[in-house]
């Protein structure tokens, strides 16, 4: 899969990304993309043999089809993609920092035996 934008978004883009796709609206907009690409596929299996053109038409009509497709895919493993790095990023930093010795608490332990 070609993710979308792969280098070219900051970290406060793909934190947006991931807010859209917990969005409640989210699914919503998938389910839209997902009518749109099934109502196009319709197109190119109701088209009959005896339509004038028909090779010329039925190639238009699944280059279409194709195209919605492969654009909403595209875009929604981008999204999740995108979305399931800055996750990994966030984890990470709590995972660093956590393993990061505040030189508070090194202070403190130090002066417990005085």
């Amino acid at each position: 899969m070609d993710m979308l934008c792969y280098d070219e978004l900051t970290n406060e883009e793909k934190m947006r990304l991931d807010g859209l796709s917990t969005h409640p609206g989210f699914p919503v907009l998938k389910k839209l993309m997902e009518h749109a690409c099934w109502k196009a596929t319709q197109e190119v299996i109701k088209l009959s043999p005896r339509t004038e053109r028909f090779d010329q038409v039925l190639a238009a009509l699944q280059h279409e089809a194709r195209a919605m497709n492969d654009f909403s895919s595209t875009l929604i493993k981008s999204i999740q993609a995108h979305s399931q790095a800055i996750e990994m990023q966030i984890e990470e930093q709590k995972e660093a920092k956590q393993r990061t010795p505040r030189k508070g608490l090194l202070v403190s332990q130090s002066n417990k035996g005085q």
